[in-house]
């Protein structure tokens, strides 16, 4: 027990670095992934309960298709979806970054190079990559979150509290827009004020 309190740091840290959320970071340093952590939880928790590693890796990419699963391993699907493709980043960018995250964590191989071309050194043609892709491009994030404790009924209120104070707020956004953007029209110049403006100091 003592020996596995030991490393339990270490290959938390070693398992987590695979994902690219260091990398997102680094690439836009003010996104802030906000439910991130329940995969790190995930992941120390399976690791402290010795969870068999055959369902650590299926938890971790087909946990919502596992059948009687409880919904707190749904978190476990942050190994594929806690990648770049999400933030500002092309659908292509998004399957290219989940196979690099599966092929390097959990074979050990770099098969994203095999995007454009056969693998120059291991036997990965581009043919492995794209049927890889095939994958990934029919597999969607659900656009709302499922719960991870479906019991806990105050983060169930709360949630549906602040998705009405958000509508709220962008609905004023808009009304204030459409309010604002006249009245600040009319205060700049129009372009026949400006062309007389020009023409009077070119003229001096």
């Amino acid at each position: 027990m003592k020996l596995k309190l030991f490393y339990l740091p270490l290959l938390t840290a070693i398992l987590l670095a695979v994902i690219p959320t260091a990398f997102v970071q680094s690439r836009l340093p003010n996104i802030v992934i906000i439910y991130a952590y329940t995969y790190r939880d995930w992941v120390i928790r399976a690791l402290t309960e010795d969870l068999p590693y055959d369902q650590f890796i299926l938890q971790q990419i087909a946990a919502d298709k596992l059948p009687n699963n409880e919904p707190k391993n749904f978190a476990a699907l942050g190994f594929l979806s806690l990648s770049h493709g999400g933030l500002n980043a092309s659908n292509h960018e998004g399957l290219d970054d989940k196979i690099d995250v599966v092929s390097r964590g959990l074979l050990g191989l770099t098969v994203s190079c095999a995007r454009c071309h056969n693998h120059k050194f291991d036997p990965i043609p581009t043919k492995d990559y794209y049927s890889f892709y095939t994958i990934f491009d029919n597999s969607h994030e659900p656009k709302t979150l499922p719960l991870l404790d479906p019991k806990n009924a105050e983060l169930s209120k709360w949630e549906a509290e602040t998705k009405a104070e958000e509508q709220r707020i962008e609905a004023d956004v808009v009304k204030l827009r459409e309010k604002r953007f006249p009245e600040l029209k009319a205060l700049c110049r129009t372009e026949t004020e400006i062309a007389k403006c020009l023409h009077s100091v070119g003229s001096g």
